[in-house]
């Protein structure tokens, strides 16, 4: 039932994309932009080796939620169809991406240049972070779909070889992009570097894990 509406909304995601991405971009942001403001960007959670920021804690749930909505529909006439509009209007979500990202940045200009960096930023501040980011991520994920839609073929892809893997590969990837980027704090490598070793390691070692955990008995039917 919690998923209802927006599998209703990803099925009529095949003409009408720009529905979903508001709805995408109001529910994220009722769960992003008061936990910023009340917990700021520098507050975390700690459970063992897992690490988690505090203002994030329902927004990865949310974002979740709305992809197991969008996987239950129709991807053949939804949301994620290659016929539909979202895998022709590409260039629209990029240049939300952009538009958002640059105000990000006039805002870290703003912490620091203006605001003198201090460790709690007024609440306006952190409103409107918050409501930059979440336009972002969702404009920049609507790119994403709309760019690899628009390219869908036929024949062999390196990429179908972790396609039945990709949701157990999900589920595992988080500590072990963090405990690789915390490996890496240390070394005096440009950040580019860091990000592309990440990038590899992270994927390699899901896969890795994702197919041993497929293995286990009656493990495929929820992984």
């Amino acid at each position: 039932k919690l998923l209802d509406p927006i599998n209703r909304l990803a099925v009529r995601g095949y003409k009408r994309p720009t529905e979903f991405f508001i709805l995408v971009l109001a529910v994220t942001a009722v769960a992003y932009i008061p936990m910023r403001i009340y917990f700021g960007a520098g507050r975390w959670f700690e459970i063992g080796p897992l690490s988690l920021q505090a203002s994030r804690v329902l927004l990865y749930p949310t974002y979740f939620l709305i992809g197991a909505g969008v996987g239950a529909a129709n991807l053949d006439r939804g949301l994620l169809s290659a016929d539909g509009r979202l895998a022709k209007s590409g260039w629209g979500w990029i240049v939300a991406a952009l538009a958002s990202y640059c105000l990000l940045w006039v805002l870290i200009y703003v912490k620091r240049e203006t605001l003198g960096n201090p460790v709690w930023l007024p609440d306006w501040y952190e409103a409107s972070y918050g409501l930059f980011f979440v336009t972002f991520s969702a404009a920049i994920l609507f790119a994403i779909f709309g760019y690899f839609l628009s390219f869908k073929r036929t024949g062999f892809s390196v990429l179908d070889w972790m396609q039945a893997h990709s949701y157990s590969m999900f589920l595992v990837h988080y500590p072990i992009v963090l405990w690789i980027q915390y490996w890496l704090f240390d070394f005096d490598v440009p950040a580019i570097a860091k990000a592309l070793i990440a990038f590899v390691f992270t994927v390699l070692l899901s896969w890795g894990v994702a197919v041993a955990l497929r293995t286990i008995p009656g493990a495929k039917r929820v992984l």
